[in-house]
């Protein structure tokens, strides 16, 4: 059984492209990198929580997806309804078959 049988959820990456406004500021506007990529979205559990804790690392949920996608520390996910912040990425599978993102949930904008 692979993982996209799986998958119920589709995300999208975005990346934050840095501008300045007309009186100087700074501006983030998120642009998508990435869209569609199926995934399984999982609440994080106990050991996860205090491992990335150790870190200084805040986490809510860890996104499962088949193969790798371009995706980087700071990159933001959304699945449609909820935004989260990619804190750490790991290659779980042989050869880049399967992708945990560890991610924070944040409120929608």
């Amino acid at each position: 059984m692979t993982l996209s049988l799986l998958c119920r959820h589709t995300v999208s990456i975005q990346r934050a492209a840095v501008t300045q406004d007309p009186m100087g500021g700074v501006v983030r506007a998120w642009q998508p990198l990435l869209t569609n990529i199926a995934a399984t979205i999982l609440t994080a559990r106990g050991h996860a929580i205090a491992e990335f804790g150790r870190r200084g690392m805040a986490i809510s949920h860890v996104v499962l997806t088949p193969g790798t996608p371009q995706s980087a520390v700071g990159d933001r996910l959304y699945d449609g309804t909820f935004y989260y912040h990619v804190r750490f990425i790991n290659d779980l599978g042989d050869r880049g078959a399967v992708t945990a993102i560890y991610v924070e949930q944040i409120l929608p904008e």
